[in-house]
């Protein structure tokens, strides 16, 4: 997973949407980080 998604989640930054259900849920998640911004809500 990209830093940046990391550092947001223990950050308390994350999208309100995204939840621990969501992201155990998504196990196939793009490869890039710009992809996986967009796939969990971060742009």
């Amino acid at each position: 997973m990209a830093p940046g998604i990391i550092a947001a989640i223990l950050d308390g930054r994350q999208p309100v949407e995204l939840t621990a259900n969501k992201l155990m849920a998504d196990t196939r998640l793009p490869i890039d980080w710009a992809g996986q911004r967009q796939a969990l809500g971060f742009e």
